[in-house]
């Protein structure tokens, strides 16, 4: 009695729906289909497989040179490196490279090592820049790169010249972002390296540095260091801008 009311109302529509069943068992008779699993949380793109977050912050101990040692080691120069420096942009000390002739003076960071998430490192620095130079050819030279604790074995990026010198600049603020980590898996150094030739000294002054992390994609246009091509972005001034002071031009000599 139910199966006849159940055609009576069903009609055609579902003798329809039934040869056509039958038809997707004929068509799909050696096929196996298996369940569809939906997992809960966050469908979206981006999962990256498991390799940890890139949370933010300096990867660096003593970013403005207060403490020095054990965070700052001196590897070359005739004269300290770190020093005090009444125009400081933070705190009393800096990093100050050449301010003498013949100046081959070196500094690497502490080892930091490198969250797993992050795909990107960005070098931010603060350069005060003083040359006694006249010419347009870069005689004297900053360096910066990262490198691998122990050994010093990548292309170094340009950081300035004495051709980027600006009289009315008080601090640049300057970025250079690597697309890719060096060495990854492997503790790192900062490492920046300052040269004068013999005559008409640069003084190259750092504060205010730092390494971040990031994984997203970098808006910077420089790519991994590849030498000569290779050099840091101005991003802005910072500081008070103002006429070159004497502490600015004093050298070590």
């Amino acid at each position: 009695m139910l199966s006849k009311l159940w055609v009576r109302f069903c009609g055609v529509a579902c003798l329809l729906i039934a040869l056509s069943g039958s038809f997707m068992s004929l068509a799909y008779a050696d096929t196996i289909f298996l369940p569809v699993v939906l997992k809960s949380g966050n469908s979206g793109s981006g999962g990256g497989g498991g390799g940890g977050s890139c949370p933010a912050g300096n990867l660096l101990q003593d970013s403005s040179f207060e403490t020095g040692s054990p965070y700052w080691a001196q590897l070359a120069g005739s004269y300290p490196i770190i020093q005090t420096y009444s125009n400081a942009l933070d705190g009393a000390k800096v990093a100050w490279f050449g301010g003498y002739n013949n100046a081959n003076d070196r500094l690497a960071s502490q080892p930091f090592t490198v969250p797993a998430g992050c795909t990107r490192l960005t070098i931010t620095v603060h350069l005060n820049l003083y040359t006694q130079e006249i010419s347009s050819f870069p005689y004297d030279n900053l360096y910066a790169s990262l490198q691998p604790a122990g050994s010093i074995t990548n292309p170094e990026v340009k950081v300035a010249d004495n051709t980027s010198d600006c009289d009315t600049c008080a601090w640049v603020r300057m970025t250079y972002t690597y697309n890719q980590i060096p060495n990854p898996g492997q503790p790192l150094r900062l490492y920046f390296r300052g040269t004068t030739d013999s005559s008409r000294y640069t003084n190259f002054r750092l504060d205010l540095v730092s390494v971040e992390g990031s994984s997203a994609a970098s808006v910077q246009t420089t790519t991994a260091p590849d030498g000569s091509e290779a050099n840091f972005v101005i991003e802005s001034v910072a500081g008070e801008p103002g006429i070159v002071s004497p502490a600015d031009e004093l050298g070590k000599e």
